[in-house]
């Protein structure tokens, strides 16, 4: 098949008026531009889950863009509207360390919760995957795979006093 493929490139390039207008990108020598993570969230968008968003309300699908936008915002502000191509391990630390600072800081009180750190990590990953798997590279690593935060509230809990259980209960 890609054979069949190259074959059918070469012909037409053969057949073309102006073999240098033609030959190089159809031979794939021209370098193609690199997709950004926000070009790439507007394909997520309207084309790879475009389908899931047609049962929602316009607030609804305004809601679920908004929260998938803050990740990716949020992504760009970290790091920069970078090549999907480009992301690394490194790049999902900084989003990881930025969340991680805000979750549990050194000093003072959190300013957001483990749900609002995994749900951006987890939008990103989610991303990530879809772009890659849209575009027929289902093999590649997801930089994003396996940061997560906690989300395990350890509270304790007096225990209930014998008298009241046999007192109220019995």
């Amino acid at each position: 098949e890609a054979f069949d493929d190259l074959v059918d490139r070469l012909r037409i390039v053969m057949d073309s008026r102006d073999e240098q207008a033609v030959g190089p990108p159809l031979l794939g020598a021209v370098e193609v531009p690199k997709m950004t993570i926000r070009k790439a969230f507007d394909i997520y968008v309207d084309d790879i889950v475009a389908a899931d968003l047609i049962g929602k309300s316009k607030v609804q699908r305004d809601q679920w863009k908004k929260v998938k936008l803050r990740a990716v915002n949020n992504f760009i502000s970290l790091v920069s509207d970078k090549a999907m191509e480009d992301i690394t391990v490194e790049d999902a630390q900084k989003v990881h360390q930025y969340w991680n600072a805000r979750i549990a800081p050194k000093e003072g009180r959190p300013t957001a919760s483990a749900s609002s750190g995994n749900r951006d990590l987890g939008n990103l990953r989610v991303l990530y995957s879809a772009y890659f798997t849209y575009n027929g590279d289902r093999e590649r690593k997801n930089p994003f795979e396996g940061f997560s935060f906690s989300t395990r509230i350890k509270k304790s809990r007096p225990p209930i006093p014998t008298e009241w259980i046999s007192g109220t209960i019995l």
